[in-house]
């Protein structure tokens, strides 16, 4: 009988052996996945990060074109730059004798 304790015992030693490490592994594989995920999530901030710093740089690029465009129009539009085109395309000054004076008339189908 001393045997067959001995055989139990060392059995039992076993099986908390056996318990222990697949215990161990458990907790290390729960502590790699979270490693996992906490490096996934670091590098998915990371690159959100880039992203967001190249948007502003874009938004500030497009805002710079922008103003340039704006002033070019104003430029295109200002009065000096017409009256010089319009010259240039033989346009000429009214004289006294191209001037219409109309008088003013009642508008056709008012009720006053």
């Amino acid at each position: 009988m001393g045997h067959a304790k001995a055989l139990g015992a060392r059995q039992k030693v076993k099986s908390e052996k056996t318990v222990v490490s697949t215990g161990f592994i458990i907790i290390v594989i729960i502590a790699v996945a979270l490693a996992l995920f906490y490096v996934r999530f670091k590098v998915e901030e990371l690159r959100i990060g880039y992203e967001i710093s190249r948007n502003n740089r874009e938004a500030n690029e497009l805002l710079k074109e922008r103003r340039i465009l704006e002033s070019e129009y104003m430029r295109a539009k200002s009065p000096d730059r017409l009256e010089k085109i319009a010259l240039e395309m033989g346009f000429m000054y009214p004289t006294q004798q191209d001037i219409v004076h109309v008088e003013k008339s009642p508008v056709v189908g008012s009720r006053k």
